[in-house]
């Protein structure tokens, strides 16, 4: 009696788990597709053009039309689909510290004809800047320099990413702090220190004593660059305007000369480099301008000449210059040159432009106007675009001299640096800043005034 009644127990549970599982099969069956991940570079987005999403579903799809896709907020981007994985490639800079949703609405099975509506999110990062503030006290009541950083985004209280008696300038890589210290002659050594755990920087292996000065880094690839004017360790050898450059991932400490396609070293103006590529652009002295991959140690490529060099496109490694014959795009990734016409800028008789941003190919740029009837205290920064000029900084009856000025990698904000000009610099002997340096932030789109930072050397320029 006990043995048929556990059978009907056992046969009974059996059917009821058959069931459960035909229903299961049945639901997946009916079931539309669902996300099964997402990848995106959040930093990218805001720093390189043509930062691409990957959303891949647990099924198959039929064929997406672009009309199904949304991306809020909107942005410009292209699509593309392949074995049922969406890629979004954005074609523009996406804005810090924003929540982007992507929507795929009606997406099929390509095998069981079930339609669901796909969506993912992502935040991009925050607004943070990181500026040089010389002079602060210390915990222990003397005087040292800091390298701090704010959320300008979330606000707070900014943190400190390194300390030293004397900074001259600094650069950031993801990893660490690079930075040029300096003694009351002004000669300097540089060094890395790591993000991670702040401390005393570790120096670098440099074959040389002088000047140093024209720090700066890429901080994806994690290369720093920097200029000597001095003499090699040899004791016989003349350095003058000597680019050196240094992968952060060797061990040796040991930076490498830049030299010329017949080994020369270069002797360089300005520099800077292609954000995100581990390449470079030097300008020589006489004006010639150079293509320096420090990733593949291969030679230095000529490319051109030009009396100026303004850095590049946000968001890209299309190199800025300008000459007698006007301003040129040159993109690196392509090798190909095209004259560029900026926006007009209305100047008076006596005004002249003493820095130039340009913002995108279509000529939109940021310009310094200087006054050579008013003098050092009456420098605004001015916008023009195809709709027109406006002024985005004027300092007024303030007394402020304006110093810098910096676009952030994304094209959205501007950094404005002034000090009390007036007042007569910081006493530092290579690249000395004014009294009370402060950097404003500016919303390139409204013109407001995000945030007014202590300090100067906005990290984008760096």
């Amino acid at each position: 009696m006990g043995g048929r009644r556990f059978r009907r127990t056992f046969i009974l549970a059996v059917i009821v788990l058959a069931l459960l599982a035909a229903g299961l099969a049945v639901g997946n069956i009916l079931q539309g597709p669902r996300v099964a991940s997402t990848a995106v570079n959040a930093i990218g987005t805001v720093e390189q053009q043509g930062t691409r999403l990957v959303l891949t579903p647990n099924q198959r799809l039929r064929e997406i039309d672009p009309a199904q896709v949304v991306l809020e907020p909107a942005a410009a981007y292209s699509l593309t689909e392949e074995n049922g994985t969406i890629t979004v490639t954005f074609e523009q800079l996406l804005a810090y510290d924003t929540n982007y949703t992507l929507t795929v609405t009606d997406a099929v099975s390509s095998s069981t004809g079930v339609a669901s509506t796909l969506e993912t999110e992502f935040t991009t990062p925050p607004l943070e800047v990181s500026t040089l503030v010389r002079g602060a006290i210390s915990t222990g009541g003397t005087l040292e320099d800091r390298v701090i950083e704010t959320n300008v985004s979330g606000g707070g209280e900014p943190s400190i990413l390194f300390s030293a008696p004397r900074i001259q300038e600094y650069a950031l890589t993801d990893a660490f702090v690079a930075v040029i210290e300096q003694d009351s002659a002004g000669l300097g050594t540089v060094g890395v220190a790591p993000r991670a755990e702040p401390g005393p920087a570790v120096p670098l292996n440099v074959d040389a004593t002088g000047s140093f000065s024209s720090l700066a880094a890429d901080a994806a690839s994690g290369l720093i660059g920097f200029v000597i004017d001095g003499v090699h360790a040899d004791g016989q050898t003349e350095l003058v305007r000597s680019l050196f450059v240094f992968d952060t991932s060797d061990t040796s400490f040991r930076p490498k000369q830049v030299a010329g396609p017949d080994g020369t070293p270069l002797m360089v103006s300005t520099w800077a480099f292609a954000p995100r590529t581990g390449a470079l652009i030097a300008q020589t002295l006489d004006e010639q301008l150079y293509l320096v991959n420090v990733l593949a140690g291969t030679p230095a490529e000529p490319i051109g000449q030009a009396q100026h060099f303004h850095g590049f496109v946000p968001g890209t490694a299309t190199a800025v210059t300008s000459g007698v014959g006007g301003y040129t795009l040159f993109d690196l990734s392509s090798g190909t040159a095209e004259q560029l016409t900026p926006a007009p800028m209305t100047l008076s008789e006596t005004q002249y432009l003493t820095q130039t941003s340009v913002l995108d190919p279509e000529g939109t740029q940021i310009s310094a106007v200087a006054d050579a009837a008013a003098g050092l205290a009456d420098v605004t920064v001015e916008f023009a675009d195809a709709d027109g000029q406006r002024t985005l900084f004027d300092p007024g009856d303030s007394g402020e001299w304006l110093r810098d000025i910096c676009v952030s990698p994304n094209g959205q904000y501007l950094a404005v640096e002034t000090g009390l000009g007036a007042q007569g610099p910081d006493g530092y002997a290579v690249l000395p800043g004014m009294k009370q340096s402060t950097t404003t932030v500016i919303d390139i789109a409204t013109g407001d005034e995000l945030r007014r930072l202590t300090g100067f050397l906005t990290s984008w320029c760096r």
